[in-house]
């Protein structure tokens, strides 16, 4: 036995251990490894079924000690997770570094050209939009057709214009100065405190010089190589939320003493776990309806938003134990709050990614 104790049974009766010779043959070890699949399988399915059906049931249940029947909430959540983010970098969200870059450089051409033939500069991008004199929306980049209209027609009137006019270079990263980083330094420090970029302008054009160094130039490259690994992060946003979401709901159900800490984090497991298996329903649906435009698609979508909000409801006022209107409160308040400290890590991690190089 592991505990080094003597036994006479079929099981330890210090520690629990089965007595029984291990079968260390090539077959066996075969045999033990379907064995715990299926035993994980079967213990997967059945606590899933148990966690869209009755909300807040399972993590009540685990803090009570009834474990034996169902999978580790640990265990199931690295489980889940990984599938639902294989499916959302594999089939769910075309964002493949190649992809990122053709965009980038399409957007950056398109409004290239725009300025050229507009020759005041008035052009600019903002998310998936581009926009005129800072206020009027353009053209929607996402909109492939019309955009492809918009785009011949500029490329038509480019051919007009003199091959003598310089084409203009547009770049995200926006700041004008074309000297070296120790000279654009000595400006800085040359000017008065007010007269200085601010904190967020400098570290702008620092990324850019390091672009002009280390990809010679090449913006849409950095870009697409930072968002790529940004948006590989998002596990590690999430896992990162966990314990800091925990201590929130720690904050608003301080009066509940015999839930600690740890409570809270279990029950957010399994709330995790069930909108990572929404979410690849939401986004399955969704897969569909951009390839066939079925219109019950549309209500399903909706109806799939609809469970999402009763489950929480439902899930709050089962594990607390409070009464309609305050337990719709402390949701409302756990969401917004949640809401803006995934912001705050996805900025922060997106930050030290783009500090990183």
């Amino acid at each position: 036995m592991n505990c080094g104790q003597i036994v006479a049974g079929r099981y330890c009766q210090h520690c629990g251990q089965e007595n029984a010779e291990p079968d260390v043959s090539f077959f066996g070890l075969i045999r033990h490894f379907f064995y715990d699949i299926i035993h994980f399988d079967g213990k997967y399915f059945k606590t899933v079924k148990y966690l869209v059906s009755r909300p807040g049931f399972l993590s009540s249940a685990f803090i009570k000690g009834k474990r034996a029947a169902h999978l580790d909430p640990a265990r199931m959540y690295l489980f889940t997770s990984a599938i639902f983010f294989f499916l959302f970098f594999s089939v769910f969200l075309d964002a493949s570094e190649k992809k990122m870059k053709q965009d980038i450089q399409y957007r950056n051409e398109l409004v290239s050209d725009l300025i050229l033939l507009d020759n005041k500069g008035d052009f600019d991008i903002q998310s998936r939009y581009i926009i005129r004199n800072k206020k009027d929306t353009l053209i929607d980049i996402y909109d492939t057709a019309g955009t492809n209209r918009f785009r011949d027609s500029v490329s038509e009137l480019v051919k007009l214009v003199p091959a003598n006019v310089k084409r203009p270079n547009v770049r995200f990263l926006g700041s004008n100065f074309t000297g070296t980083k120790a000279e654009y330094d000595s400006i800085q420090r040359a000017l008065t405190n007010d007269q200085q970029d601010s904190w967020f302008k400098k570290q702008i054009a620092y990324q850019r010089f390091h672009v002009d160094k280390e990809y010679k130039g090449d913006e849409a490259t950095y870009i697409a190589h930072l968002m790529d690994r940004f948006l590989h992060g998002f596990p590690t946003i999430f896992f990162l939320s966990l314990p800091l979401i925990a201590l929130i709901l720690k904050l608003l159900y301080f009066r509940h003493k015999n839930i600690t800490l740890s409570h809270h984090g279990i029950y957010l497991v399994h709330l995790y776990i069930f909108t990572f298996l929404w979410m690849i329903a939401y986004f399955s649906v969704d897969e569909l309806w951009l390839r066939f435009s079925w219109s019950f698609l549309k209500w399903l979508k909706a109806a799939l938003f609809v469970w999402l909000i009763v489950y929480y409801y439902k899930a709050f006022k089962e594990f607390y134990k409070q009464g309609a209107l305050k337990t719709s409160v402390k949701l409302g308040l756990t969401f917004v709050l949640s809401t803006i400290l995934i912001i705050l890590i996805a900025a922060n991690y997106l930050g030290f990614t783009a500090w990183k190089g």
